[in-house]
């Protein structure tokens, strides 16, 4: 059996082409409203989350609580404020230590160090409240 090469790279061109028009249809419209839920899992740990959605509003509900904008809105502006803190005791720390090179006196020392300890406390404090924080 001899196989013309034109004819054949024809037909597999005609066939990509057909195979590669195919959508599954989706129908946006029965997803505007209702009631869904959305099951994610991470780390073994299986989160789920439900929403209600009407034509004006989306409601969450996660773990029992409803994620409003002004929840997220004063997460947000607390989270902010930590990172803006963090950089704040973080340039203290810097200060701190140039200081503690310079001072002569045992007593200035013992200041320094104190505050020293104390700074890097609420340094501690803060990046477990925030998380992962990576400063430039």
């Amino acid at each position: 059996m001899k196989f013309n090469i034109p004819t054949l790279i024809f037909s597999l061109l005609v066939l990509t082409t057909f195979a590669s028009c195919y959508q599954q249809e989706r129908n946006c419209t029965d997803f505007k409203t209702g009631k869904f839920i959305s099951e994610t899992e991470i780390e073994g740990k299986k989160y789920t989350s439900t929403f209600e959605r009407n034509d004006s509003i989306q409601v969450e509900t996660y773990e029992g609580k409803i994620d409003t904008r002004e929840e997220l809105y004063r997460d947000e502006v607390e989270s902010t404020l930590n990172y803006l803190i963090l950089r704040k005791v973080k340039r203290m720390l810097e200060e701190n230590s140039r200081e503690t090179q310079k001072v002569t006196s045992p007593i200035d020392l013992k200041v320094l160090l104190e505050s020293h300890l104390s700074l890097k406390e609420l340094e501690q404090q803060l990046t477990l409240k925030i998380g992962t924080v990576i400063l430039k």
